[in-house]
């Protein structure tokens, strides 16, 4: 959630579809070796992006 006052943030998401089970331990889960885990097994991929502003 951003900071009061500091206007709306932009979030982005990225989406993969991945054709096996991933076998990457949640605790453990980083940015890079998710990607890692899924190189060579994506099928299709999208970016959501979405903008909130908190309003107190």
């Amino acid at each position: 959630m951003p900071p009061p006052g500091s206007g709306p943030h932009r979030y982005r998401f990225h989406l993969y579809a991945v054709d096996q089970i991933i076998d990457v331990a949640a605790a453990e889960a980083t940015k890079a070796s998710v990607l890692e885990a899924i190189d060579g097994h994506v099928l299709e991929q999208a970016v959501l992006m979405g903008t909130f502003e908190r309003q107190d």
